[in-house]
């Protein structure tokens, strides 16, 4: 791979390909360390110091910390330059500010943005009100009640609530825009609860998805993925489950600050 075939991937795979993903530009390409493992097949990117990003749809300045980031590869041909991405995680730490104040087209897309986001779900899972937010959960093609899939019980002495999931889910909001919950560790026990890292205000840590699910085994426990979710939205652990389809596609372009849309 070469450094401008790496930096393509990763621009498609960190900004994203929606229409929000494809109007931000990082303004420091120069900082990023990219490698590719040809043995592993993985491609690993990190930065010295943090990415500045401008974000044009959405008016934000993005700068964001790189923790981690890998894209997994099921194939490779570098001759004919194929590389067919299996899955893709990442996560950091992100601040947000303005590029131009009193924005009013910016704010109606945030807003558009926001519904339907990962941020949105979670939060929604979080207060219980999938359907009064316009989501529904489907099981193996049937409409099922989030209650019997979803279990959400609060932590004593903390802001954040325990949930446990039922998955394979699939998940659809307005009626059009179909996403998938797979979990990615299928039989946990009570020594496997998520460990919690409280964020900062304006922290956000991105998500994990996979483009081609592994086969799984069919006699899953009735919860069989645990997260913690926080007082903003943010979930907990990202190895937790992978997600496919819609919010699998949802990249830094299509985020927005953990205080977005909040009351207080």
């Amino acid at each position: 791979m070469t450094r401008e075939i790496k930096l393509r991937y990763f621009r498609d795979q960190f900004l994203g390909l929606t229409k929000n993903g494809s109007s931000c530009t990082i303004v420091n390409e120069e900082a990023l360390l990219l490698r590719f493992n040809k043995k592993t097949k993985q491609l690993t990117v990190n930065s010295k110091r943090p990415i500045i990003v401008n974000n044009e749809n959405l008016n934000y300045q993005i700068r964001f910390e790189i923790k981690d980031f890998l894209i997994n590869y099921s194939y490779i041909n570098a001759k004919k330059q194929v590389f067919r991405i299996k899955s893709v995680n990442y996560e950091g730490t992100s601040f947000y500010k303005n590029i131009q104040e009193n924005d009013s087209l910016a704010e109606d897309l945030r807003n558009r943005t926001y519904k339907g986001s990962i941020l949105h779900f979670m939060r929604a899972v979080r207060h219980k009100n999938l359907k009064q937010e316009g989501y529904q959960l489907f099981s193996k093609s049937f409409i099922v009640d989030p209650s019997k899939y979803i279990n959400v019980r609060r932590i004593k002495t903390s802001d954040s609530v325990l949930v446990k999931l039922r998955l394979q889910l699939s998940i659809l909001y307005n009626e059009n825009q179909q996403s998938e919950m797979v979990s990615s560790s299928p039989f946990l026990t009570n020594n496997n609860t998520a460990q919690f890292k409280k964020p900062q205000d304006g922290d956000t840590i991105r998500t994990s998805s996979l483009k081609f699910p592994s086969n799984k085994p069919s006699n899953l426990p009735y919860f069989n993925t645990k997260i913690i979710i926080d007082k903003f939205g943010n979930y907990s652990p990202l190895s937790a489950f992978y997600f496919m389809g819609y919010m699998s596609n949802l990249r830094l372009g299509d985020t927005l600050p953990l205080d977005y849309n909040l009351a207080n």
